[in-house]
């Protein structure tokens, strides 16, 4: 990730516990609290700004050097699953991840530069893709003399 982008963060993460200590002490409708929210805002969206710009330089990237990509289809929802023999703190530090990476608009910018482009973005159901001995067969192309044929093992 970018090194601005981690240092808008940890602006971030300061004026947050800035503001759940004064949470404890202020109204509600304190002046200080709404400034501190003000803050936060404005250094979230200076941060997003900043990844969504990266994430197009990639994608652009990306679709110069190559005519099809394939990625896998990305659910935030069962990356996040509760991991059994993780504790509270590795899901907590897995969520704290995927929210500063965005895959999402990762894959949703890689997608809309496809259409753009002219070029073949292929997503990938994420079931068993890293098992290959779960009833896939690996297929080699290889090229003889102009042949093409395929081996299987």
């Amino acid at each position: 990730m970018d090194k601005k982008a981690d240092q808008y963060e940890k602006i971030i993460n300061g004026l947050k516990s800035r503001r759940a200590i004064k949470e404890k002490h202020l109204r509600a409708d304190s002046k200080q609290l709404e400034q501190l929210s003000k803050q936060i805002s404005y250094y979230s969206a200076r941060r997003a700004n900043l990844l969504t710009e990266r994430y197009r330089q990639i994608a652009r990237q990306l679709f110069a050097e190559y005519e099809l990509i394939a990625i896998e289809k990305l659910d935030a929802k069962e990356m996040r699953k509760k991991n059994q023999k993780g504790s509270g703190a590795t899901n907590r530090g897995k969520n704290r991840k995927l929210a500063k990476i965005k895959p999402y608009e990762i894959a949703l910018l890689l997608e809309q530069m496809a259409d753009r482009e002219g070029k073949t973005l292929l997503k990938v159901d994420s079931y068993k893709t890293s098992q290959v001995e779960f009833g896939t067969q690996y297929q080699k192309v290889v090229s003889v003399n102009g042949c093409l044929s395929t081996l299987e093992n």
